[in-house]
């Protein structure tokens, strides 16, 4: 039978990658479904930029299919950065609310209280 929290893929075995990723988080003192904090701060610009970057291409390609030049890619640019930003902004707080609990749950370790 396979870990538990592993992914199912049918058979009963768990993937060489999912027991490396519950190692090195094991390691570093990490439950396995936390991501390291320079991953999460990693993947949340790399989102903002494709939702820009995507939304603009999307514009683009109006454009040049209804010939509306600049229209679709400067709407398309600041649907980008608006929800880009908005997703940003949400998932930074979660990121702080996070910490503040990993905070209080460390501090409340060191001086043993419950």
């Amino acid at each position: 039978m396979g870990a538990v929290g592993a992914p199912n893929f049918g058979i009963d075995f768990v993937p060489f990658w999912y027991k490396v990723g519950v190692a090195v988080l094991t390691a570093q003192g990490r439950k396995t479904g936390e991501r390291p904090t320079w991953l999460r701060f990693s993947a949340m610009g790399f989102e903002f930029a494709a939702a820009v970057a995507g939304l603009t291409l999307v514009g683009y390609w109006i454009d040049s299919h209804y010939e509306t030049t600049p229209k679709g890619t400067v709407t398309g640019a600041v649907l980008g950065i608006v929800g880009g930003g908005y997703n940003l902004i949400r998932q930074s707080l979660t990121a702080v609310k996070e910490a503040e609990e990993q905070r209080r749950e460390h501090k409340d370790d060191k001086t043993g209280h419950a």
